[in-house]
């Protein structure tokens, strides 16, 4: 898929970035990492350079909020499921908060004695 760039879709996971700009680059984009069919659309590709030179935030959230609609409406990311997956944690285990992508995350993670 990658080394080929010989195909036009992937089935992969996919966790949070810390800024949307970097989900709206690598998939979103026709030169993304994470887009080897480099599908995508005029818009898309102006309001992924929109996000990372937009400096007011509330100008920027609106650029953000277009360009997750843009992804959506143009079927450039598809979520086709986000798995259950059981956890299992001990009584002194606290803070233990499974993320949505059911990817695992420790961050706010302690254990008391």
């Amino acid at each position: 898929m990658f080394a080929k760039e010989a195909a036009d879709t992937m089935l992969a996971s996919w966790g949070g970035r810390p800024d949307p700009s970097i989900t709206f680059a690598q998939r979103g984009t026709s030169t993304g990492f994470a887009n080897p069919g480099g599908v995508t659309t005029p818009e898309m590709e102006q309001l992924y350079t929109d996000s990372v030179t937009t400096l007011d935030p509330a100008k920027r959230r609106e650029v953000l909020r277009a360009g997750s609609r843009e992804m959506a409406e143009s079927v450039l990311e598809m979520v086709v499921l986000f798995p259950k997956v059981p956890y299992v944690t001990a009584d002194h285990v606290r803070g233990f908060t499974p993320y949505i992508t059911s990817k695992p995350e420790f961050r706010d993670v302690a254990v008391t004695e």
